[in-house]
């Protein structure tokens, strides 16, 4: 017997006491081939599976239950309740069943699509697990079940139990498909810090379905039931963060003395203080409370053949090991002996004769000691315990023995519990022990628990006379870690796919009647105890109390999942007949631009890099349009790529521009000679696309945009069957951040070195009037850029499709806008006669000989003499080109760089100004 420590550092034993290695158990049902008693005996839907009886329920307590019952209202009942919560019927999975299981129809796995039911897959399937601690007692199981059945069948939750060890934690999962149950250990706060620390509290983190116990790492995210609120222990976990605040389970726990029933009714004084108390009620104690006696020592020292006379009505055979040495009943095989020894005595020890109470072993908190001492009660405890206490089997045994023998038996135990609730009804059914009433201050004045065992005085041991009193009913807790809220309602999860797990455990609520009724069903059904047994009370307990188990449940749940109709909406529709407006107007815009290409204001301003521009608006206009359509994995990458590559084709060249008229005014301010070729245009755009298309091929083969589904609950929408509306809305995402981030990077980065050459352009004179609605153009970009910004700011406070509808009329505007601004003066620009157009500034991009040129050039439009009215030439031209025209070619971007050049001289005399009305 391993010696136990208290997991809360609280003054209560019955936590505790049914750690015990010998409860370490399987199905007991045996089977074989010839031999098939599994559904004979156990339920329907079990079956003969490793020389044992499988679990009915390994695909759910509810559809177990529903498909065998012979009360066909019963069934219709609870086969609605089922289709109403979980059409599916079946369980979803857990990480603690094999990767085929819902291949073989075991479970439901929301994480692998399916077509029937894509929709309450993709609602389900960031439903992080929960694990339960499920301690190492009866009424402890029951809770953590009960709780598991509730969210794996109920609310798509994956659950699983923790019981500290590998193998007792599947051992234990209620599902487990040999309906195994091993009593693990009670050390719950390694495995709530570890839950604590995880992102989402998701203890599938750290473990695996095939960890074996050496690497195993303990993970639980929830205690169904601890006792004695805020001890020491707890309150440094809670002052760490590792847990919130006691949540109340609904039971209440008692731990007192207890006595057989018939020795009350031959003796109702013994209930009572009064009753046993002083030396008046000395003998009367020692004759009626005998000394138990282990089956080795009934052998030894009372049977007169050491137990080999098989007629023997008390032992049946000596014990066989050191096991069954301290037993003091084994069913078939040793009833139980209570005897008189000395201490019993009273002749001979009329002073200090007492009778037996049965105390719990070291580790255990009780108060038995004191309780006896201070309030002079004459009797005493006789294990081999430092405490004087015996262990768990022992104190069953004894209990057992009492009503075997109708022996008389007092001693400490709690309720609810199983063994209590065994001899309920029975003649040995426990009757409490009434001693003096519980305060406040003797709760503060006990002894601590480690000194019943390490003790150096009897004063240490007893303690003072204040902490003798009775011990007070005690209100049951769940321990909850604390980051399980934090995970749950996350700003970046929404209200229709967070988790009912959290909720549903504060809400879960039991009382000690009820597990009373399920431990009661548990001891009277006697096929496999320690197996199946438990399961089939719980089920039971679920099925019969499907009221109550819906009240457990939180508002707006079930849910429903309805196809959305967000793509018919208003805000949608006028999206999409703004963005195809625009994808007219620009069609239109670029008919225009090629029908007045020889117009001077569209020469002026260059039909090529018109053309540029008018193909960026267009991209960025269709993809406007495709932004707004109900998307498909085509349609989300069709509408990136357009957006991402409008942009930019449409940007490149009015920077590249910019950055030409830049350098060319401060060429002209030096009066010195440029020279740009028309190829830098072309050669920057084609480069920069090309940039731009690589990166866009990786996204899209990395981490491609593909359509996902929004989900919104309707609180008031329900359907007749209690089920609450959730619409699907589609939207297209990819999976990382990232790459949305270097995107809008791009567009900034852009936008930036286009303001940037706008604001040091702004000094430029008014008759280089190109510049003008060029930087304009570049400032209305600027201001759509903030809002588009601004739209992603509103990631997740607003519906996805409303967003996208939203960033659509900012593409489809910004789109219009621009047309305003920079092509429709063109368009309606006067078409000069061509002796006018020597006053206009040369053209910046020629593409050949026919260039629109002016009397003069532009340095010496700039140069000093020329703005002083000096009348006098500058020291040298920009450059000419070979014309057969008198014309000026001065150009930033000119095709011909294989002209010749001419002496400044002759460029001076060529350029002089006729008269002063051409100056």
């Amino acid at each position: 017997m391993r010696r136990l420590f208290q997991p809360w550092g609280s003054p209560v034993a019955l936590l505790l006491i049914l750690v015990i290695l010998a409860r370490r158990s399987e199905s007991s049902v045996l089977c074989n081939e010839t031999y098939n008693p599994c559904e004979e005996l156990l339920w329907k839907g079990s079956e003969c599976r490793q020389g044992v009886c499988s679990n009915p329920f390994e695909k759910g307590c509810l559809v177990g239950m529903a498909s065998t019952l012979q009360d066909e209202e019963k069934k219709e009942m609870l086969y609605s309740f089922l289709n109403k919560y979980n059409p599916s019927q079946i369980r979803v999975c857990s990480s603690d069943d094999p990767p085929t299981a819902s291949a073989q129809g075991l479970c439901v796995n929301h994480s692998t699509s399916s077509t029937d039911r894509r929709q309450q897959d993709e609602l389900y399937a960031d439903y992080k697990e929960v694990r339960i601690l499920s301690q190492n007692w009866e009424s402890a199981y029951f809770s953590a079940w009960i709780m598991q059945i509730i969210l794996s069948e109920l609310l798509h939750v994956p659950t699983t139990i923790e019981s500290l060890t590998r193998n007792h934690s599947l051992h234990n999962n209620f599902y487990d498909p040999l309906s195994r149950l091993e009593y693990g250990d009670t050390d719950i706060w390694s495995a709530l810090k570890r839950a604590n620390q995880l992102e989402a509290s998701d203890c599938t983190l750290v473990q695996q379905r095939d960890d074996d116990d050496e690497e195993y790492q303990s993970c639980g995210n929830v205690v169904m039931e601890s006792w004695y609120g805020v001890t020491e222990e707890t309150q440094r976990h809670l002052e760490q963060g590792t847990i919130e605040n006691l949540v109340p389970l609904g039971a209440i726990g008692q731990q007192a003395l207890f006595v057989t029933k018939f020795t009350a009714e031959a003796d109702p004084t013994i209930l009572n203080l009064h009753g046993i108390q002083g030396d008046a009620n000395r003998h009367k104690l020692a004759a009626t409370f005998k000394r138990p006696t282990t089956w080795r020592d009934y052998c030894e020292l009372v049977s007169p053949s050491n137990c080999t006379d098989p007629d023997d009505t008390v032992a049946q055979r000596p014990p066989l090991d050191e096991f069954e040495y301290d037993r003091m009943h084994v069913p078939d095989m040793y009833t139980g002996h209570f005897r008189d020894t000395d201490d019993n005595n009273c002749t001979l020890h009329p002073d200090t004769c007492t009778g037996h109470i049965a105390d719990f072993p070291c580790g255990w908190t009780s108060y038995v000691i004191p309780q006896m001492y201070h309030n002079k009660i004459a009797l005493r405890s006789e294990g081999k315990e430092q405490s004087k206490g015996y262990t768990y089997q022992q104190l069953s045994d004894m209990w057992a023995a009492a009503n075997a023998t109708n022996s008389n038996l007092v001693g400490i135990w709690w309720t609810p519990e199983a063994i209590h609730s065994t001899y309920l009804g029975s003649r040995a059914e426990m009757q409490r022990i009434s001693l003096t009433w519980p305060t406040q201050q003797c709760q503060e004045k006990r002894i601590a628990n480690e000194d019943r065992c390490n003790y150096e005085t009897i004063e240490q041991q007893v303690g003072v006379p204040e902490g003798s009193c009775d011990e007070a009913p005690q209100m049951l807790y769940k321990n909850i870690v604390k980051n399980m809220h934090t995970a749950t309602y996350h700003p970046s999860i929404p209200e229709a796919k967070r988790s009912p797990a959290y909720d549903t455990i504060k809400l879960f609520s039991i009382s000690e009647l009820q597990q009373s009724d399920i431990l009661q069903a548990w001891i009277n059904r006697n096929i496999d105890k320690w197996g199946f047994d438990l399961r089939m009370a719980t089920c039971e307990y679920v099925v019969d109390n499907l009221d109550h188990i819906e009240s457990l449940i939180p508002r707006t749940y079930p849910r429903v999942v309805r196809e959305g109709s967000v793509y018919e909406d208003p805000l949608m529709m006028s999206a999409l007949a703004w963005a195809t407006l625009a994808t007219v107007l620009t069609i239109a815009s670029t008919i225009i631009t090629y029908v007045r290409r020889e117009c001077y204001a569209i020469r002026y301003a260059q039909l090529d890099f018109l053309l540029l521009l008018l193909l960026g608006l267009f991209l960025i206009c269709l993809g406007a349009v495709v932004t707004v359509m109900d998307p498909n994995d085509f349609a989300c990458s069709l509408s990136l790529w357009l957006v991402v590559l409008g942009y930019t084709i449409q940007l490149i060249p009015a920077i590249v521009k910019a950055s030409a008229i830049h350098k060319l005014m401060k060429a002209a301010q030096r009066l010195q000679r440029l020279d740009l070729p028309k190829t830098q245009l072309f050669g920057t755009v084609l480069g920069v696309t090309t940039g731009v298309i690589i990166y866009l091929a990786v996204w899209t083969a990395m981490d491609p945009r593909q359509r996902k589904n929004e989900f919104f609950i309707h609180e008031e929408e329900v359907t007749e069957h209690g089920q609450t509306i959730v619409t699907m809305e589609p939207y297209c995402s990819s999976s990382g951040a990232f790459w949305n981030f270097v995107a809008l990077a791009w567009y900034c980065f852009m936008m930036l070195m286009a303001t940037v050459l706008a604001f040091k352009s702004r000094h430029i004179r008014e008759e280089f009037n190109e510049s003008k609605t060029l930087f304009l153009m570049v400032y209305a970009h600027f201001l759509f850029l903030v809002l588009l910004v601004a739209s992603l700011l509103f990631d997740g406070a607003l519906p996805e499709a409303y967003l996208v509808a939203i960033r659509s009329f900012i593409y489809s505007t910004d789109s219009i806008v621009t047309l305003l601004i920079y092509f429709l003066p063109k368009f309606t620009a006067h078409n000069e006669p061509r002796h006018m157009m020597h006053r206009q500034t040369s053209a910046v991009f020629p593409g050949n000989h026919n260039q629109i040129g002016g009397s003069s050039s532009i340095m010496n439009r700039f140069s000093p003499d020329h703005r002083n009215g000096s009348g006098q030439p500058g020291s040298s031209s920009f450059f000419n080109g070979h014309n057969s025209a008198p014309q000026d070619t001065s150009s930033i971007f000119n095709a011909n760089r294989h002209q010749q050049e001419r002496s400044p001289s002759t460029e001076e005399s060529e350029e002089k100004p006729a008269n002063d009305e051409d100056q």
